[in-house]
């Protein structure tokens, strides 16, 4: 069985019946797969002693220690069930905004359109009963997909995001002026509330021009609870490029403003990652699955 796809069964929550954090699984099976492998391929060589025996009989020598670590975060959870299913499994990121969101004018439903077909059997029309041309209206979700793009006279900067509600998603257009004043809060996964004009041309897909967004928190439990942190300091031997290569692709995966700072344990040479990432409990159990609790600080 490949390491990858038990990765995949712990994010998707395959082996929450044994009882164990996710976070701890994923700190270490990468351990117990090599471990097991070690011995099968001592087995196979013929390599063995005079306390082989004893030891397979011996469960605590075969014990396994899990790192008491933080459990991934509700929303970790659903974004990594998401990364190897395609769904959320365990819940919804909107589950706690589901009150307000059912007060606001606009959901993706609305988008359901009614098509009129033409005597060759082509649709000539897709009437959209609950919108209107300009309607000016207001939503919220999750931003999935940004896609920049660039105007045609000027050339200046603009984009479409793409936003998941509960009955699906939904487009919107940043002009120049929304994207320059936008753009150092956008990043996908965000929670956000829109309001916008909806625009209705004919044989396209309606879509949503922004007027004004907002970050949309209800205070809950991120899992980054580390917002006052400055730095995020790691210890390991940075000669090693296999592990850094390692270290550098969960730091790339939790993006934030915390700096982050490694000490060579081998040199003793301070080095400085180009990534800034978030301090969440996904990165931090990450980190300490390839390293050790010692070796993580969040400062």
């Amino acid at each position: 069985m490949k390491a990858q796809f038990l990765e995949s069964m712990i994010w998707s929550g395959a082996f929450d019946c044994f009882g164990l954090k996710r976070s701890q699984l994923n700190a270490t099976y990468d351990k117990i797969v090599a471990r097991i492998a070690a011995d099968r391929k001592t087995q196979g060589q013929g390599q063995t002693s005079l306390f082989d025996g004893l030891l397979n009989d011996d469960k605590a020598a075969n014990k396994t220690e899990y790192p008491n670590i933080p459990e991934y975060s509700t929303d970790e959870k659903l974004q990594l069930e998401k990364t190897v299913l395609g769904v959320y499994i365990s819940g919804h990121p909107l589950d706690p905004y589901r009150n307000e969101l059912s007060t606001f004018s606009f959901n993706s439903s609305m988008l359901e359109g009614q098509e009129v077909y033409g005597e060759s059997g082509e649709v000539v029309e897709t009437i959209y009963t609950n919108l209107k041309d300009h309607q000016k209206v207001e939503t919220g979700g999750i931003v999935t997909e940004i896609k920049k793009l660039s105007t045609k006279t000027s050339n200046k900067d603009m984009a479409i995001i793409t936003v998941e509600d509960l009955f699906g998603q939904f487009d919107v257009m940043l002009f120049n002026k929304q994207y320059e004043t936008y753009k150092n809060k956008l990043k996908e996964n965000l929670i956000v509330k829109i309001k916008g004009e909806v625009s209705l041309r004919e044989n396209e897909t309606p879509i949503i021009f922004l007027n004004e967004l907002s970050v949309w928190n209800l205070d809950k439990d991120t899992g980054a609870a580390f917002q006052d942190i400055k730095k995020l300091y790691l210890k390991f031997d940075t000669q090693n490029t296999m592990l850094q290569s390692k270290i550098e692709s969960v730091l790339k995966r939790y993006p934030g403003q915390i700096e982050v700072k490694a000490r060579c344990s081998s040199t003793g040479k301070a080095v400085l990652f180009p990534e800034k990432v978030d301090g969440s409990n996904g990165l931090v159990s990450e980190l300490i699955g390839l390293l050790d609790e010692n070796s993580v600080k969040l400062l």
